[in-house]
C-alpha cells in the first residue's frame, strides 16, 4: 500500500506485524474513529495541528493484575 510501512515485531514468540502511516507515524487501526496524528510533516517551528479520535482497546492481563 502507498504511504504505509509494515514492521515485523518478534522475539521468543511468533512474529507479529504492525502497519503504520508514513506521513503521521500512527498505526493503522480499524476500530479507530477519527484521525490520530503524532507528527505531521513537514515539521516547522510554531506549526500546530490537532487530532481527535476514539478507539476500542482490549487487553489480556494475568490473574495477578490490578
Amino acid at each position: 500500500m502507498v504511504g504505509i510501512v509494515r514492521y515485523e515485531i518478534g522475539g521468543a514468540g511468533p512474529i507479529r506485524h504492525m502497519d503504520e502511516k508514513i506521513d503521521t507515524f500512527t498505526t493503522i487501526n480499524p476500530t479507530r474513529h477519527g484521525q490520530r496524528k503524532l507528527l505531521v510533516f513537514s515539521l516547522v517551528k510554531d506549526k500546530k495541528w490537532s487530532d481527535e479520535f476514539t478507539e476500542e482497546i482490549t487487553s489480556h492481563v494475568g490473574a495477578s493484575a490490578e
